[in-house]
């Protein structure tokens, strides 16, 4: 019963994420003021704190790449043709930046 259990959890989208409370910067009215990025093994997730409603989902094979300032995170997403920069205000860039980088070396070790 518990290893059913612990597969049923597993399969959640959110299984084994981080929580990163940010501020969109960029996304007109597409997002609320303030959202939560959720960064796990499978790539990053946008939610809506009120409604926690996935507004958007990024598997790390949409993510071209990624970087943060003392105040923001930057997520690029797209292919090598067309890409979205995402900015989020965040004084926690370099602790989202680091585990996206560690999740994304363990991929390309696979």
């Amino acid at each position: 019963a518990m290893n059913n259990y612990l597969d049923y959890v597993k399969a959640w989208k959110i299984y084994g994420s981080a929580y990163f409370f940010v501020e969109p910067q960029n996304a007109r009215d597409e997002l609320p003021p303030s959202v939560v990025l959720a960064v796990n093994a499978q790539g990053v997730l946008v939610v809506d704190p009120a409604s926690k409603e996935f507004l958007n989902e990024y598997p790390y094979s949409e993510i071209v790449t990624w970087g943060h300032s003392s105040i923001t995170f930057v997520l690029v997403t797209g292919n090598l043709i067309r890409q979205q920069k995402l900015y989020f205000k965040t004084q926690q860039g370099n602790e989202i930046n680091s585990l996206i980088h560690a999740y994304v070396n363990r991929l390309v070790d696979e």
